[in-house]
This record gives structure tokens, sequence and C-alpha cells, in this order.
């Protein structure tokens, strides 16, 4: 199965959004009133979606290098 250079670009856009903002959301409702466990499991689960997120921006990059013809085949 192939995909688009131009659907993957969107596809990576879209999940790194949406697992940036998953890991955002969880740090920015860290309690105060949580033990020390339990804060370290929130900041562990929020970091692995920043990492998502990270990843997903790092393929949109390399698809829209693609889209530009820096990456890929050359017709030499």
């Amino acid at each position: 199965m192939k995909i688009s250079a131009q659907f993957s670009f969107w596809a990576a856009v879209v999940f790194a959004v949406v697992c940036g903002a998953y890991g955002l959301y969880g740090l920015s409702t860290l309690d105060a009133n949580v033990s020390a466990e339990q804060r370290s499991d929130v900041v562990g689960f929020a970091l692995f979606w920043l990492f998502l997120a990270a990843v997903g921006a790092t393929m949109a990059i390399v698809s829209r290098l693609i889209l530009q013809g820096r990456i890929g085949k050359s017709d030499e």
C-alpha cells in the first residue's frame, strides 16, 4: 500500500498536534496535592505523549522535505 507524501505530511501534523495537546494537558492538570509517586507517573505519561508529538513532527518535516524534492530519488 502506498500513501502520498502529501497525505503523510498532513497525517503527521494532525498526529503531532493531538499528541502534543494531550501531553501538555497532562502536565497542566498536575495537582499539587498528589503524592510523589503519582506525580512521577503523571509526568512520565505526559512526557511519553510529548515524545510521540516529537516523532510526529519529525515525520511531518521529512514528508515536507520529500514534497519539496530535497529528499528522494534524483533524476540523475
